[in-house]
C-alpha cells in the first residue's frame, strides 16, 4: 500500500472528492455550452458536491477503527 492512501473509508472518501469535482466542473460547461442554464447560475453545485463530500469524510471511521 501507499504510505500516502491508506485505504480507510475516510481516505476513501478523500480520494474520490477531487476527481468527482473535476467531472462536475467538466459537466457544468457542458450544460452551459448546450443546455439552457450558464455556468454563472450552476456554479454553487460545485460547493454543495464539495461540502457533501466533507461531511461524509468526517462521518466514516479513520483507520477502519471500531
Amino acid at each position: 500500500m501507499s504510505k500516502y492512501y491508506c485505504g480507510c473509508p475516510r481516505c476513501t472518501v478523500s480520494a474520490v472528492t477531487g476527481p468527482l469535482m473535476v467531472i462536475m466542473v467538466g459537466v457544468l460547461f457542458a450544460v452551459d455550452h448546450f443546455g439552457p442554464f450558464r455556468f454563472s447560475q450552476t456554479w454553487p453545485v460545485l460547493l454543495i458536491l464539495y461540502g457533501l463530500g466533507r461531511a461524509v469524510g468526517y462521518l466514516v471511521p479513520v483507520h477502519n477503527s471500531q
